[in-house]
């Protein structure tokens, strides 16, 4: 022991680097998880969005306000999100026991981690909404009624 002098913060350090890499790995893994989650429903939203044109168009050439095509496509996009991250909570909290011996100094059933997470989650996800409503809103009337 005495040959060998270390600080304490280097013995700590090096009991914790196995899950200082664990957390590294888990947060890389979720960041890519929200990057694909968020292309994935772009995509889904766009698609229903190509399917829909025509609609809008008409709805346009009707007078729709630009509000009311906005709303159709975040509502629907809305209900998917809600789906997801009821389901994701759910899933979550059974979750807790596999990551329990990660976490200090917190709760694995903390409210605020789980509220704060669905509300970063949900922003991101109706951001990914609003570009497809944004799209359909702004469509020409005359084009989509030629190409029909």
């Amino acid at each position: 022991v005495f040959s060998n002098p270390r600080t304490m913060s280097a013995i700590i350090d090096a009991n914790l680097s196995s899950f200082k890499t664990v957390t590294m790995a888990l947060g890389l893994l979720a960041s890519v998880a929200l990057l694909l989650t968020s292309i994935g429903l772009y995509g889904v939203l766009a698609f229903h969005v190509n399917q829909r044109i025509g609609e809008f168009g008409i709805r346009v050439a009707l007078g729709a306000p630009m509000s009311k095509l906005l709303s159709l496509v975040v509502s629907r996009g809305a209900r998917m999100v809600g789906t997801g991250l009821f389901f994701g909570l759910m899933i979550s909290v059974v979750g807790t026991r596999m990551v329990q011996e990660l976490l200090f100094e917190t709760d694995p059933l903390d409210p605020a981690a789980f509220l704060g997470a669905a509300a970063f989650l949900g922003t991101i996800a109706l951001v990914a909404c609003v570009l497809p409503a944004w799209r359909a809103a702004r469509v020409n009337p005359v084009e989509v009624l030629r190409k029909e």
